[in-house]
């Protein structure tokens, strides 16, 4: 990874604790296992958003702005731009991958914040060589680390 995007994680994620669950442990030997497989979030990370796919209004809309602003965006322009816009270009890829056969399309997330930012230098030509400029990566840590943040599990 890019060192300078693992320092933006470093500084805008914090330790999060883990909640207990109602599941008490069952630690049996499984014979003929080969490989353990781990869903990510509640298992070695701890996320405080909960289902990232399923946050919007004014929370997203605030970290969409702020990863703007953050990576060089004008803070003067930026009153009107909504995360509905990140998401509408997330629905657009879900939907070309689906027409190419998958039937579960994951997302390259920098190619949506290029495409998003494409569409925002569109709608306003002002912008269009501002945009062109913003790194797609850096965008992509800061407003990550806004809607969803995570830590390592205690111990992971």
């Amino acid at each position: 990874m890019d060192t300078r995007l693992a320092s933006l994680i470093r500084e805008r994620c914090r330790p999060l604790a883990p909640r207990r669950t109602t599941c008490a442990a069952r630690l049996e030997r499984l014979p003929g296992i080969r490989a353990v497989i781990f869903d990510i979030y509640g298992t070695l990370l701890i996320s405080a958003a909960g289902d990232i796919t399923l946050q919007t209004g004014s929370s997203s809309d605030a970290c969409f702005r702020d990863a703007l602003v953050t990576c060089g965006f004008p803070a003067a322009r930026v009153a009107g731009l909504t995360a509905d816009l990140l998401q509408a270009t997330i629905a657009d890829h879900h939907a070309r991958s689906q027409r190419q056969g998958v039937t579960f399309p994951e997302v390259d997330i920098v190619a949506v914040w290029r495409d998003t930012l494409a569409t925002i230098g569109r709608q306003d030509t002002d912008l269009e060589t501002i945009v062109r400029g913003l790194d797609a990566e850096r965008l992509a840590v800061v407003y990550e680390c806004g809607v969803n943040p995570v830590w390592p599990m205690p111990g992971a």
